[in-house]
């Protein structure tokens, strides 16, 4: 009888213990439709185009986060774009262009909605993809397989433990297309490894994925969309976290439906993509676009009410003229906050900040503008990575007008405005870290997201994920 009575016990927990197993997987699935921090929706109309949506995605991780990585989303918006190519066969003239300055072989993400592990980074090693991941060079590949015209380029190669990345892509270039078995990836796959030199003036440092179109989860399409992050295509382990060293604070952003965003954008990636063995050439071809004035006026940076697009270099006299209101919107916003009469906020979020002419001319003016606005509930912060020491000049400057963290995980490249005197957010984010040569040397992208009133919701992503770094372990 005893034996009977345990052995019904043990069953009665074996039972108990196996559906508990598949309850808590089940329960786990992430149901979410976005692995991004906000979304939030504006809307753009001129004289040329009929007012629509756009989407705007915001991603922001601080030190030891395990979702919501900006280059999560480079996977993400690749297969939406591989899905509106599966609802529209027909389309021939869809596009898939990249930059990134570093890119890692095996860095992979869980880019399948739904998933237990939705939104997050991984490795994969010795295989490209499994049921609800792949690596993000697989796929620009599945992309080219699918018909879509798929450009990329790279500048570095880090933590390579297998062959070059070009061999990596070689093997693909003989596959027949699932769409159209008489073409082969090679006829759709186009790849460029930077030969620049790695110098500090001479980087191509963009972080960008443009597309033509995609096909979101809600059903909606959207014709054109940008993404770019202060992130590489780092390595990250099989925790979901970057590898320990690199384990710092990023945002991103995937702005959807803009005409104008994805024009200026895919206008300077194909300088960057066309001149990808000569530096020189391609900084000749941004002056002559960057003379003709905006992009509606033939060049290439972009401003309306709400967004602004910059391309560095920004100038060719900018070297001379460091502190360029006209071409540099980082110069542009300081010196707002100096003609600000309301309640001011200053957040600088910063991987790098260099102490040469520009740098210690903005130093200079912020501090000028928080001592001369004298408003109760001023703010300023500044978290800093790698180069601000006490020691340097640019250090009691900050010190005098608020509060300074020094050497935080943090690789962002982000400045934080409020103007109370308009009640206008302004945050600028993108590739370019704080210094001369990143601005008037090396290849990045800016943009400067402006919210105004009570809807400021980029503003406060960006804002809280200051905070989440200032308190974050180092």
């Amino acid at each position: 009888m005893k034996r009977l009575i345990s052995m019904v016990v043990f069953a009665a927990v074996s039972v108990t213990l196996s559906l508990s197993g598949v309850i808590s997987y089940f329960t786990y699935v992430n149901p979410a439709t976005t692995a991004a921090n906000v979304v939030k929706y504006l809307t753009f109309a001129d004289e040329t185009h009929e007012e629509t949506d756009v989407k705007v995605e915001v991603y922001a991780r601080a030190y030891h986060d395990t979702e919501h990585e900006p280059v999560f989303a480079v996977c993400e918006l690749v297969n939406k774009t591989i899905d509106y190519r599966k609802k529209h066969p027909e389309a021939t003239d869809m596009t898939i262009d990249s930059a990134f300055y570093r890119v890692e072989y095996d860095t992979a993400c869980y880019y399948k909605k739904g998933s237990r592990n939705y939104g997050k980074m991984t490795i994969l090693k010795n295989k490209d993809y499994t049921d609800d991941c792949e690596r993000v060079l697989y796929s620009f590949v599945k992309a080219a397989q699918y018909g879509i015209h798929t450009r990329l380029m790279w500048h570095i190669e880090k933590g390579l433990d297998k062959r070059p990345i070009t061999e990596y892509f070689d093997q693909y270039l003989d596959e027949p297309c699932i769409t159209d078995p008489t073409k082969t990836v090679g006829d759709f796959l186009e790849y460029k490894h930077c030969k620049w030199p790695n110098s500090g003036i001479s980087q191509m440092h963009n972080k960008q994925v443009i597309v033509s179109n995609y096909l979101d989860y809600d059903g909606k399409e959207y014709d054109g969309a940008v993404y770019s992050a202060t992130s590489n295509v780092d390595t990250h382990r099989t925790s979901n976290l970057p590898v320990f060293y690199k384990d710092w604070a990023h945002t991103g952003f995937v702005v959807s439906g803009h005409p104008y965003v994805y024009e200026s954008n895919k206008k300077y990636f194909d300088i960057c993509f066309r001149h990808a063995d000569n530096r020189f050439e391609f900084a000749n071809e941004v002056f002559e676009l960057h003379n003709k004035g905006n992009l509606l006026e033939g060049g290439l940076n972009y401003v309306d009410e709400n967004f602004e697009c910059f391309f560095t270099p920004l100038s060719q006299e900018g070297a001379a003229n460091t502190y360029s209101v006209e071409d540099n919107p980082l110069a542009r916003y300081v010196e707002k906050l100096n003609d600000c009469t309301g309640r001011i906020e200053c957040f600088l979020n910063l991987y790098f900040i260099a102490d040469d002419p520009l740098i210690h001319r903005v130093t200079e003016r912020i501090n000028d503008a928080f001592k001369n606005n004298t408003n109760d509930g001023n703010l300023f912060g500044i978290v800093e990575n790698t180069s601000l020491t006490t020691e340097s000049a640019l250090y009691p400057m900050f010190t005098e007008i608020g509060d300074v963290t020094l050497h935080k995980m943090t690789h962002a490249k982000d400045s934080i405005f409020y103007y109370g005197d308009t009640n206008e957010y302004v945050v600028i984010t993108g590739s370019a870290n704080w210094g001369l040569s990143n601005f008037y040397g090396q290849s990045n992208t800016i943009m400067v997201f402006k919210e105004k009133g009570d809807d400021h919701q980029i503003y406060d992503c960006f804002k809280t994920n200051y905070y989440r770094t200032v308190e974050a372990k180092k």
